[in-house]
């Protein structure tokens, strides 16, 4: 992921925090701080009843929703930035509560992620909806995402 840590080493006038749900490699990239929000015991369970046996896509369950929601505003953030699409779509629930603007971006084949599952197809347009604008890496990235229903 270094194209992500060259990302946010780089930003100049803010200044950035990292939440995620672990940490790898910290010596090769140092930055803080870091909010580490650990996988809940019930993470794997929840997956498999969202995409094996209900066919849907998987989202934060409330009590996530509300910890991240406490991260954000501990650290008294006023833009949230996703990487990566099909991790926007998972965290929907936090897009839509949370009263600060959101972004996203993709950077290739979360473009389409399960976009032939009209469930999935449909979570990433109410996602696109509700973020406040959609970043892409390049030309071709921009039309899949057009293609998608982004306006």
């Amino acid at each position: 992921m270094l194209h992500i840590y060259r990302q946010i080493t780089g930003l100049k006038r803010c200044a950035p925090v990292v939440v995620a749900q672990k940490r790898e490699n910290a010596e090769r990239y140092p930055f803080e701080p870091v909010h580490i929000l650990p996988k809940r015991r019930t993470h794997f369970l929840r997956r498999f009843w969202f995409r094996q046996l209900r066919d849907k896509p998987w989202q934060i369950s409330d009590a996530e929703r509300s910890e991240l929601l406490s991260v954000l505003g501990e650290t008294r953030a006023q833009l949230l930035h996703i990487y990566f699409g099909q991790i926007a779509v998972h965290l929907l629930p936090l897009i839509r509560a949370w009263k600060n603007p959101s972004i996203v971006s993709f950077h290739g084949a979360d473009v389409m992620v399960d976009m032939n599952k009209s469930a999935y197809r449909e979570a990433t347009l109410q996602m696109l909806d509700a973020v406040k604008l959609v970043l892409v890496r390049s030309e071709s990235l921009r039309r899949a995402i057009v293609d998608l229903g982004c306006e």
